[in-house]
């Protein structure tokens, strides 16, 4: 469990994880046609220095041995989970996809005939897996196959649909390309790149299904790569199956662990009062149905647990709801909850980066050997000719590990390599691009100032963990002459002066290889009444001709552009010299009941007034440390209540619960209560989904927040 990060980034990991029970222990005389066919594909076993004093007889009966990879294909990018199927497995087996090394984390022992693994990422193709320890190694040739390109998301209601977009890996796709789902054609398409397509896939019956693209003569297809469900997504949470018609299904689960919740209690309405079969108690798979002779949609839900924050959907029609509860992970006063879950799990094992090393190379006079930097201006007085060398990050919230001061190139040519300079970095292990940007850096400022000149990109390197990819030498032959304008227009109304600053920034995407981030020209002023001019952009020719740009621009309070604030992000433009008009923001909600400071009335009712055009939907939370909809949480934060409700609601009611037995009310105290309106692309409220919780659905945004006290 990744404990430091925010939970709404963990809200589709863990419940992929947790939701998928393990299937029974199963061994090698009971793995049946799985087995067979790992036999047919020729099992290697190699003894590399046994340390039995070369018994290799008795080190062949008591040596692991792999016979299956189950699925046997996966997308390129990794992270999916596979079984490896064999005997005499134990602890302490290092698993290799092709050179891709597995961590040690993403890797667990389910018995001697199985170990779950958490796949690498790879370049497209087949590889050979293997399993190896001390004096002995079992290879299965030609065992996994990286898909050429992914389905997101990858799953959808039988009714069909739900946009989905498909990413590729040193794909070509065009203008003219088709998806086929199934071989029905998925309707709506949009070219964005030559690696990423959207289309709108067909109704279908339950199961999973292949996708392909057909690019002319070429055609590509990727086996179970979008699954139909029949109700709500089992993975991602949230609602489905149609609209309401006498009942409503109900699943409630751990918002961290993905665990049932036994004995929580959902009601419909507002009055938690109302009486069964209107109201009830989730059995020990953590279900329940609600029904009456009448009931119809739209309807609002609230689904609440003894140490668990309540949760209310307002107005949603969907036969089958999934609900997630957060849980109180530390000691509440007022609520007895024992010690608590404890906020750290067990040590979890290292993650192991990789280190990409190579030569910058500038074209020059000297064929065979480093050339100046003449595409950069002389250095003057307190100048230096510098180069920063980074991997992208896999999306616009993603992180690297610190590249390292091998990263840092100066212009020295006492100290150049056979073609270039050298550099060497720390990186995620990952499919990415290893990117370096070259300038001018004056020293004598605090911190020292950088003006970017020209940049060079290596695309498709793949670092494996604890592994050197050497050789990866960048050509600095990309100028950065380009400029995108960005104007922004309808932005939302003030509120006693705020928000009052504007920040627009931008990243180059690469597709399945991630993005590069452009910190280096991020514009951040007060004034908005001239464009904003994103400078130092590199044409999308050579390299770059599938690139993308990612603009954002937040319109916030103070200089760290908190709430009140409002944001818009703009992906997949194509050329870095279009004027990008910023102009479809999200109306800032105001919370008029209680204000700022007020008290929650009798009524327990909550108010608010949205200045500017209106969300898809509102996200609101109500905790006592801070956490908030657009920041997301942390664990040990206490979250006491979430509301989820359509654009176009403005008010919302927090019942009191103490009726019910076990459950308890607010405690009295000050609380943090903070309005998100949301948009997200294809967003359909009466199809909720929690993935739309995580910021890197959202097209746009705003936030406020108050503090109030019960």
């Amino acid at each position: 469990m990744l404990m430091p990060q925010k939970l709404w980034t963990l809200a589709a990991s863990v419940m992929v994880v947790a939701i998928h029970a393990c299937s029974p222990p199963v061994g090698i005389a009971d793995a049946g046609e799985d087995v067979a066919i790992a036999q047919d594909s020729g099992p290697v076993f190699e003894d590399v220095g046994a340390s039995d004093g070369g018994r290799a007889d008795s080190g062949r009966v008591s040596n692991p041995v792999l016979l299956a990879v189950r699925p046997d294909h996966g997308p390129f990018l990794g992270g999916n989970t596979v079984t490896l199927r064999g005997s005499n497995f134990r602890e302490g087996l290092t698993v290799r996809f092709g050179d891709a090394m597995v961590q040690p984390r993403a890797q667990r022992l389910v018995d001697g005939n199985r170990i779950e693994v958490g796949v690498p990422s790879g370049m497209p193709g087949v590889v050979d897996v293997v399993i190896e320890g001390e004096g002995f190694r079992s290879r299965l040739p030609m065992a996994y196959t990286y898909d050429a390109f992914y389905v997101d998301p990858s799953t959808g209601s039988i009714a069909g649909g739900a946009r989905i977009t498909l990413r590729g890996q040193s794909t070509a796709w065009t203008m003219s390309s088709t998806v086929a789902i199934d071989g029905a054609p998925c309707a709506d398409m949009l070219f964005v790149s030559p690696s990423e397509l959207q289309c709108t896939v067909p109704p279908h019956a339950q199961g999973s299904v292949p996708v392909t693209v057909t690019t002319g003569l070429d055609a590509t297809t990727v086996t179970d790569a979008f699954s139909y469900y029949e109700a709500s997504d089992p993975n991602n949470g949230g609602f489905g199956g149609g609209s309401i018609r006498g009942s409503i299904n109900v699943a409630v689960l751990n918002y961290l662990t993905g665990d049932a919740i036994p004995t929580a209690f959902v009601y419909l309405g507002n009055a938690p009062a109302v009486l069964p079969p209107q109201s009830g108690i989730t059995n020990m798979r953590g279900q329940v149905t609600l029904s009456a002779a009448d009931l119809r949609g739209p309807v609002t839900i609230t689904a609440t647990a003894r140490c668990f924050a309540s949760s209310t959907f307002v107005s949603i029609d969907g036969r089958d709801a999934t609900m997630f509860l957060i849980p109180y992970l530390n000691r509440v006063p007022g609520v007895d909850c024992g010690e608590g879950m404890p906020p750290e799990g067990p040590p979890r094992p290292p993650v192991f980066a990789a280190t990409i090393e190579g030569e910058l190379v500038w074209s020059g006079p000297r064929e065979f050997g480093p050339n100046r930097w003449d595409n950069i201006p002389p250095a003057r007085a307190n100048e230096r000719r510098v180069a920063y060398v980074m991997t992208t990050t896999s999306n616009i919230f993603g992180g690297n590990p610190d590249p390292g001061m091998g990263g840092v190139v100066l212009e020295n040519l006492m100290t150049a390599g056979r073609l270039g300079f050298p550099y060497r970095i720390v990186a995620r292990p990952a499919a990415l691009a290893v990117y370096a940007i070259a300038g001018l850096e004056r020293m004598d400022t605090t911190p020292p100032r950088f003006t970017p000149y020209v940049m060079g990109v290596a695309r498709s390197v793949l670092g494996s963990p604890r592994a050197t990819v050497p050789n990866v030498n960048i050509d600095m032959n990309i100028p950065l002459d380009h400029e995108t304008s960005v104007v922004l227009s309808n932005l939302p109304d003030q509120t006693m002066g705020q928000p009052n600053q504007f920040r627009v920034e931008n990243w180059i995407d690469l597709g399945g290889e991630g993005v590069i981030p452009r910190p280096d020209v991020r514009i951040n002023r007060s004034n908005p009444t001239d464009p904003f001019r994103l400078v130092a952009q590199p044409a999308f020719l050579g390299t770059l001709s599938d690139a993308r740009m990612i603009v954002r621009a937040a319109y916030g309070t103070g200089t760290s552009l908190e709430a009140p604030e409002s944001t818009v992000l703009m992906a997949g433009i194509t050329t870095p010299d279009d004027t990008v008009n910023v102009r479809n923001w999200v109306g800032i909600p105001r919370i008029v009941e209680p204000g700022d400071g007020g008290m929650l009335s009798a009524t327990r009712r909550i108010a608010i007034e949205q200045n500017g055009a209106n969300p898809d939907f509102f996200w609101s939370v109500i905790s006592q440390s801070g956490s908030s909809c657009n920041n997301g949480f942390y664990l040990g934060d206490v979250v006491w209540w979430q509301h989820h409700f359509p654009g176009a609601t403005r008010e919302i009611g927090v019942p009191d619960i103490s009726m019910v037995p076990t459950l308890s009310d607010m405690p009295r105290g000050l609380y943090q209560l903070s309005v998100c309106g949301i948009r997200v692309q294809g967003f359909d409220y009466n199809n909720f989904n929690y993935r739309w919780l995580n910021r890197f659905y959202w097209t746009a945004y705003s936030a406020n927040v108050v503090t109030i006290a019960r």
